[in-house]
């Protein structure tokens, strides 16, 4: 998992540029390696922006995902992990939302 500090959502953004945690320099435009023993901390927190899929992008909060289970009744443990969620919720998407698009459609 990798993480780039984002400030406090709740104040605009406000904090540092940059900030030391759990031995890792976090900043807030380079993605970094999340060690393994801080990953939920880090993902749960609201001032980090992460990216559980390595592809360069930000993903859902903890927060966002339980919110899409809760919208689609989906029971899921308090405590679950970021992954745990996230798969939670491809595996009750309808069949037709996990569908490829047809090379017609596209």
């Amino acid at each position: 998992m990798r993480a780039r500090f984002i400030g406090d959502p709740q104040h605009g953004g406000e904090g540092p540029e940059s900030l030391s945690l759990f031995g890792a320099e976090f900043n807030r435009t380079d993605w970094t390696l999340v060690p393994p023993a801080a990953e939920r901390k880090i993902a749960g927190n609201s001032h980090f922006e992460v990216d559980l899929d390595g592809d360069g992008e930000g993903d859902p909060s903890v927060q966002e995902m339980r919110d899409q289970l809760d919208a689609m009744g989906v029971k899921y443990r308090k405590n679950a992990s970021p992954e745990a969620l996230a798969k939670l919720i491809l595996d009750n998407l309808p069949p037709e939302a996990a569908e490829e698009p047809a090379s017609d459609d596209l």
